[in-house]
């Protein structure tokens, strides 16, 4: 049985791209983690997200403030 050249690169290919998929490590979400803040400091960053709005118009959470301070 013979088969046409871009048929063979075609299959070629497509084992190529399973291979690399099968090998490929799975992708991890990151990590939640849990933080204990002083009372005056919670205060503090819901103040800091009421100044500052979000493209929505609304203001920033203060788990949003955290991630803004995190990406930092």
């Amino acid at each position: 049985m013979r088969l046409s050249r871009p048929l063979s690169v075609m299959i070629l290919m497509a084992a190529m791209v399973a291979g690399a998929a099968w090998y490929a490590p799975p992708q991890n979400q990151t990590a939640q983690i849990a933080v204990m803040l002083p009372i005056a400091t919670y205060h503090t960053l819901a103040q800091k997200g009421e100044a500052e709005v979000d493209s929505t118009g609304r203001p920033r959470s203060v788990v949003r403030v955290i991630e803004d301070f995190a990406a930092q």
